[in-house]
């Protein structure tokens, strides 16, 4: 039969072989899933719509037209299979594992490094955060610990969702990307690490809000006078520390004193003049000097179980007379 022939013998609006072998291609274009680019490329062919030929659904013609079109349409759903494939191995559920898990495997071999703890905190499918911190060895020289510092500030560069953290001589900083705030931190490491008065410390990035230039420290003291010495110094730009700019929250504890700055961040003045006109006079044995949510600053102050506790907290009233009842003066009393 002449190709003629043929197509006269066809439906009208039936599409000729050249027809239905024909295939469009999208042109490729990258697709970035979770840093990663992956080209997605769609074949797409012609769909044979069977109502359009009622007549012609039991011929012989029309389930050989049938099958040879059905074979046409499969590159489609076999394209979007690969695709899916492809996407689910180049990023993770669990991303926050995935991430702990990236940090471990990278730094695992490193001189000077005797431990690598990491958290993961898996927000959302193929979301999450993780925090990893190198403890060094005992010993480790302040030269290394700087050099450290300064690799890690390169990879919380390159891996945003990776807190990093080092410890060393019992104080860990958080390593942030910005090499002057890296640089203040160290300068606090150096000056905590120097200090026999402390005994450990954490310094971590806190960021609040519009405010990113944020830190909470917390410090354990020796004893009730090295927490109070500490304390002052770091706040009121002694000779011994370099205060960080942005502090968020500075709280220091010790055996018989736990202090700390109040909402505001500020010096809470009025509640250690209260506890130092307790001290100057009777035997404290515990007092917390604390933030308060409606006074700014408190202090709780106890004193020895033989001491005249009245006049103790008279003392105290008259030191900080706008505190009111934020300040509580009672007596350990083992009776």
């Amino acid at each position: 039969m002449s190709r003629t022939d043929e197509a006269a013998e066809r439906m009208p609006g039936e599409p000729d072989d050249l027809q239905m072998q024909f295939a469009s291609t999208k042109e490729a274009e990258p697709l970035a899933v979770d840093d990663r680019t992956h080209v997605l490329e769609l074949v797409i062919t012609p769909a044979v719509r069977v109502w359009d030929r009622p007549a012609l659904a039991g011929s012989p013609a029309f389930k050989e037209t049938a099958l040879r079109r059905s074979a046409l349409r499969s590159p489609m759903p076999i394209t979007v299979l690969v695709l899916g494939l492809t996407l689910l191995t180049g990023c993770a559920i669990d991303k926050g594992t995935a991430l702990a898990e990236d940090f471990e495997r990278d730094w695992t071999g490193t001189p000077d490094v005797a431990n690598i703890g990491t958290t993961k905190n898996n927000t959302l499918p193929f979301r999450g955060t993780s925090t990893g911190t190198l403890t060094l060895k005992d010993g480790t020289s302040t030269d290394r610990v700087t050099q450290l510092a300064g690799e890690m500030r390169d990879y919380v560069t390159l891996h945003n969702k990776i807190t990093g953290r080092i410890t060393a001589d019992g104080v860990t900083f958080t390593v942030v990307a910005d090499e002057e705030r890296t640089g203040e931190v160290l300068a606090l490491w150096r000056s905590m690490t120097a200090d026999s008065q402390v005994t450990a410390a954490d310094i971590h990035d806190a960021p609040w809000k519009e405010a990113t230039d944020r830190w909470r420290i917390e410090v354990s003291a020796v004893d009730a006078t090295s927490a109070l010495t500490v304390f002052k110094d770091m706040l009121a730009e002694g000779d011994r520390y370099r205060p960080l700019a942005g502090v968020m929250v500075l709280k220091i504890k010790s055996p018989g004193l736990r202090i700390e700055t109040d909402f505001h961040d500020s010096y809470p003045t009025e509640a250690i003049d209260a506890y130092e006109a307790v001290l100057a006079r009777y035997a404290v044995v515990r007092a917390t000097v604390r933030r308060d949510p409606v006074s700014g600053s408190a202090a709780t102050i106890v004193v020895a179980g033989s001491e005249d506790r009245d006049h103790a907290g008279e003392l105290a009233r008259g030191a900080a007379p706008n505190l009111g009842s934020a300040i509580t003066v009672t007596s350990d009393n083992s009776d």
